[in-house]
C-alpha cells in the first residue's frame, strides 16, 4: 500500500490551494519538504504558514533533516526545525534521518516540543561503525522508544535491505523484541492511524 505525500515548494505563491489540490483531488496524505533540494528556508515565513496549513487540513509534514554539509554551510541548524515546529502546534511534524549527527540535539528539543517526530532512514545504516549510532540508540531510549520509527529512504536504498539492516543493528545494540518492533512498526502504524490512512 502506497501513501502519497506531496511535495509543494512553501515560495510558490499557490502552494496552499496546491496542497488542497493534492488532499482533495489527489488523495495525498501529508506534505513532504526537502528544504536544501528545493532551496528554501526551514523556518521562513512561508514554510511556517503551508506547515501550519497542513495541520489545519490534518495532513502531517515530513522535513528532511540530514546535514548535509553543503546544507549546514548555508546556515541550517536544529533550531530551525524547533522554530518551525513551535510555530506550527497543531501539525505533527517528522524530521527525516533523525537529524543525522545532530541526533541529540533534535532529540532534546523534541522533548519539550510534542509534535515533533523522526525517522530513521538513511542515518541509521549510513552512519554504521561510528559512535553517531550510540547516540541514536540513546537518544530511542532517552524517548522511551515512543515519537520515532523506522524509514527506508527507498528508492536510494532498497526496503528488504534496510529493514534487515536496521533489525540486526538494533539488536546488535541489545534493544528487545518490544522496542524494535515499535521502531520498525508499531509507532509508524500509529502516525498513519491518526492521519486516517
Amino acid at each position: 500500500k502506497v501513501i502519497g505525500f506531496v511535495n509543494i515548494h512553501p515560495d510558490e505563491d499557490d502552494a496552499k490551494s496546491k496542497l488542497t489540490h493534492a488532499v482533495r483531488e489527489l488523495q495525498f496524505r501529508g506534505l513532504k519538504l526537502h528544504p536544501r533540494l528545493m532551496e528554501h528556508d526551514i523556518d521562513s515565513q512561508n514554510t511556517i504558514e503551508l506547515v501550519k496549513y497542513a495541520g489545519e487540513l490534518g495532513l502531517p509534514t515530513i522535513i528532511c533533516g540530514f546535514p548535509d554539509g553543503d546544507w549546514m554551510m548555508q546556515g541550517s541548524t536544529v533550531l530551525k526545525y524547533a522554530n518551525l515546529a513551535k510555530a506550527c502546534p497543531d501539525t505533527r511534524i517528522v524530521v527525516a534521518h533523525m537529524g543525522g549527527h545532530h541526533v541529540l540535539d533534535l532529540m532534546m528539543l523534541a522533548k519539550r516540543i510534542p509534535n515533533m517526530y523522526f525517522d530513521t532512514s538513511y542515518t541509521l545504516l549510513y552512519y554504521r561503525g561510528s559512535a553517531v549510532i550510540q547516540n541514536i540508540v540513546y537518544a530511542m531510549r532517552s524517548m522511551r522508544f515512543e515519537r520515532i520509527f523506522y524509514g527506508s529512504d527507498y528508492p536510494d536504498r532498497s526496503i528488504k535491505d534496510t529493514v534487515d539492516g536496521s533489525y540486526n543493528l538494533l539488536k546488535e545494540y541489545g534493544l528487545s523484541e518490544d522496542e524494535i518492533t515499535k521502531i520498525l512498526y508499531t509507532n509508524a502504524k500509529e502516525f498513519l492511524d491518526w492521519v486516517n490512512i
